[in-house]
């Protein structure tokens, strides 16, 4: 989340932060084309019984997996959503700084 990463800069060591972080730099903005309508039958085809909640992994023809969770349901289709759940919503982050440490470089003391 980059609104996390530039809430840290400038802080001391012991100091503490409360900022709301707008969307766009926390999960981001909610994407109405990552959410489909799909026939219940085809869920039951995989012997799935889909529930409001449920997490499910898609395969696409790419052969990568998409996570999408079933948002809405009614006799005849479901509703797939691959947004993230706080995508869309501003979020408040309270920090508090304890330790700052020095990173290990994969290429040697740089």
């Amino acid at each position: 989340m980059r609104g996390v990463e530039q809430l840290v800069i400038g802080m001391s060591v012991g100091e503490s932060k409360t900022q709301r972080i707008p969307p766009e730099l926390a999960f981001g903005s909610y994407r109405p084309e990552l959410s489909i309508l799909v026939s219940r039958r085809w869920l039951e085809r995989y012997d799935i019984l889909p529930a409001v909640g449920m997490a499910l992994e898609i395969l696409k023809k790419d052969r990568t997996l998409v996570r999408m969770v079933v948002t809405e349901l009614n006799r005849k289709h479901v509703t797939l959503d691959a947004n993230h759940r706080l995508a869309g919503q501003s979020i408040v982050i309270q920090l508090d700084l304890l330790a700052i440490a020095a990173r290990a470089s994969a290429w040697g003391n740089e």
